[in-house]
């Protein structure tokens, strides 16, 4: 994420083609018309915020708390046992990751997870839906056709898509 930030910062400052090569990419990422100076600024910022969050490890940081899937449906019903990584929507802030689900095993997956989850956390951003249906890039395939067909302002408030644009 603090990659991405960089990156995208810096063909800001430069302008030019660096801006014009790094705002085709946010527009693949996030719609046609969304690589305002504006918008690339915000998610930028965004991604730093949620770098920076990832990399707190002070006595404000929001903790990540590990439970087997039972635990985590038991204590948080609106999570769910097959969920990866949620954050509950009362109480304390804090990342719960299920270290029972087939992703919690791989590095790349829980990153993501985390990286999304802390979208939540630190941003307070929703996932984004469509006739009720939330936008997810690793859900179903309903989920998943969502999550490529939302307009470009809700893609700017997106979890997923801000971990598209950070990878």
């Amino acid at each position: 994420m603090e990659k991405a930030a960089g990156k995208i910062n810096g063909a800001l400052a430069e302008g030019g083609k660096a801006l014009q090569r790094a705002g085709k990419s946010f527009e693949r990422n996030f719609g046609a018309g969304t690589a305002t100076s504006e918008n690339m600024a915000k998610a930028a910022a965004d991604m730093g915020s949620m770098a920076s969050a990832l990399h707190d490890t002070g006595s404000g940081a929001i903790p990540a708390n590990a439970m087997t899937g039972q635990a985590l449906a038991a204590a948080y019903p609106g999570v769910g046992a097959d969920t990866l990584a949620g954050v509950p929507t009362s109480g304390p802030t804090q990342v719960l990751v299920n270290i029972s689900h087939p992703g919690f095993n791989s590095a790349s997956t829980l990153a993501w997870g985390a990286g999304h989850e802390t979208g939540h956390a630190v941003l307070g951003y929703k996932d984004q839906r469509m006739n009720g249906i939330p936008a997810y890039k690793f859900g179903t395939p309903q989920q998943q056709e969502i999550f490529n067909a939302l307009p470009g302002q809700q893609r700017l408030i997106n979890p997923d898509h801000l971990m598209d644009q950070a990878r």
